[in-house]
């Protein structure tokens, strides 16, 4: 337990209580596939139809404080896509809330993507314009100092909301390959929660993804599709690697490995246009208390608009 309360309040320390803070990457998801448009606006509209997903992720999930609270960070992702053709290409609302002990942080993201074809792929252009709220409850720190002028310039729950910016593009063939390239937070916008103490500040993410996928002549049935996301920040890198096999497109498994971090394993299936995945991550860091839970549920249909019906009044035929 004393490891578990050092490493909370060390995470505390880093993120909050500092005079200056860098921001990190955007929370990661381990079936990052799920919802690309989080790390790069432009893979956004890649379906022919709208696509809503709801991610809950649960990292370190047995992880608990000297009172037995838990202190396991938690974030929950909600996004909605579509392809909108009257607009050239895909228009995606992107929604995370993480919570960090006494940290919590919402990202609200608007993304839009235009769509330029390119042979037997295509070419997308992506705008990402967001709204970053971070919110300190104090009530939750039990400090040995209490006299410490960092804490004490702090009110009991104080809150910054800034603006954010990305770009991305993206290449991709359907049903073969893809590669993106993004940048988020953008304007390395400065928080300060009402004091000279403590400013958050968020700083400038480059995130690459690509992937391939192998189809077999005599067993259509059957897809193979290693896939990769490499994040760079403040000389700061993620990297996954990730293996899937896929049945018919409605089953699913794979095993992934995330640089210095975890291994993880993947599991899914789809029952008409729902679609299920969980994801565990088994730490190969010193922090290991239960695992990290990640659960997907995707929910896909289309809505036509092209073409409208009319119809004559029977007196006039």
């Amino acid at each position: 337990m004393a490891k578990i309360k050092r490493i909370a309040i060390y995470l505390f320390v880093s993120l909050v209580v500092a005079p200056s803070v860098a921001g990190q990457q955007d929370p990661r998801m381990s079936q990052n596939m799920i919802l690309p448009a989080l790390y790069n606006p432009s893979a956004t509209g890649l379906s022919d139809g709208i696509d809503i997903a709801l991610v809950s992720r649960t990292q370190w999930a047995g992880a608990r404080d000297y009172d037995g609270n838990s202190i396991a960070p938690q974030t929950f992702f909600v996004a909605a896509d579509a392809l909108i053709p009257a607009m050239g290409g895909g228009v995606s609302l992107v929604m995370f809330n993480e919570k960090l002990s006494p940290i919590t942080q919402t990202k609200v993201r608007l993304n839009y993507a235009y769509h330029l074809k390119v042979r037997k792929g295509g070419i997308n252009l992506g705008l990402m314009m967001g709204l970053t709220d971070q919110s300190i409850d104090m009530g939750r720190i039990n400090a040995d100092d209490t006299g410490d002028p960092f804490l004490l310039a702090l009110q009991r729950e104080t809150s910054s909301m800034n603006f954010d910016a990305g770009l991305g593009i993206f290449y991709r063939i359907p049903n073969k390959l893809y590669v993106g390239l993004s940048a988020m937070q953008l304007m390395a916008t400065k928080a300060r929660y009402k004091t000279e103490y403590v400013v958050y500040q968020d700083a400038l993410s480059l995130n690459l993804s690509g992937g391939y996928i192998f189809s077999f002549t005599y067993r259509p049935e059957w897809q193979l599709e290693p896939n990769t996301l490499m994040s760079f920040s403040k000389g700061i890198y993620q990297m996954d690697l990730n293996f899937l096999v896929r049945y018919n497109k409605k089953v699913w498994g794979g095993v992934g490995y995330r640089i210095n971090d975890a291994i993880l394993v993947m599991i899914g299936f789809k029952v008409y246009e729902f679609k299920l995945g969980y994801s565990y991550d088994i730490s190969t860091t010193p922090m290991r208390n239960g695992g990290t839970h990640e659960i997907a549920l995707q929910y896909f249909f289309k809505m036509d608009f092209s073409q409208s019906k009319s119809y004559r009044n029977v007196r006039y035929l």
